[in-house]
């Protein structure tokens, strides 16, 4: 079961352990909104709102959704790399001013001597977008294809446990508060 995600600057990790994909036991800790500790950020994901309140979702031609996002490449940072991303994977262009921290996870794999190695951090981010354009096609071929959906149903989509309630409720906020600044 994945933990119970708090509002607020705290940035006491919130673990889970699971076994990974490869069979390697996973350790995770998740941290809310001080982005000033993360070390080595390899991966940003966005959930982007658009101007009807609409999260941008995209899958995976192995089948799963997932907010766009991927790899930090050498030299980006990690909001250039979002707004990258989000150009490939959803066809919308933003500004890194337009990016706020979400949450992120640091992530550890057990290693055969009975020690954990840090795999690094994945970054999650919110923010408002306008729709650009169709999406035709990701030039890595990892997406297959995009949806806008109520913030609601992001569990139609999306099975993170605790965390897939968090998302719902901090999306929601977010949305409600940035509709009040324009």
């Amino acid at each position: 079961m994945l933990p119970e995600i708090v509002d607020g600057p705290s940035i006491k990790p919130k673990v889970i352990e699971a076994a990974s994909k490869r069979g390697r036991f996973c350790h995770l800790e998740f941290h809310t909104s001080d982005f000033s500790k993360i070390k080595q950020p390899r991966n940003v994901n966005g959930f982007a709102i658009d101007s009807d309140g609409k999260l941008l979702l995209v899958k995976t031609r192995d089948g799963m959704w997932g907010p766009p996002g991927g790899r930090i490449e050498e030299g980006e940072t990690p909001e250039q790399a979002l707004v990258r991303e989000l150009n490939e994977e959803g066809a919308v262009t933003i500004s890194s001013d337009n990016i706020e921290g979400l949450f992120y996870t640091e992530t550890f794999v057990d290693e055969p001597v009975g020690t954990w190695k840090y795999l690094g951090a994945r970054l999650r981010y919110v923010c408002k977008i306008q729709r650009k354009d169709t999406f035709l096609e990701d030039p890595d071929g990892d997406i297959v294809e995009q949806v806008y959906c109520d913030i609601q149903d992001l569990g139609k989509y999306i099975d993170w446990g605790e965390t897939t309630q968090f998302l719902i409720t901090a999306l929601t906020a977010y949305a409600r508060n940035s509709d009040n600044k324009e």
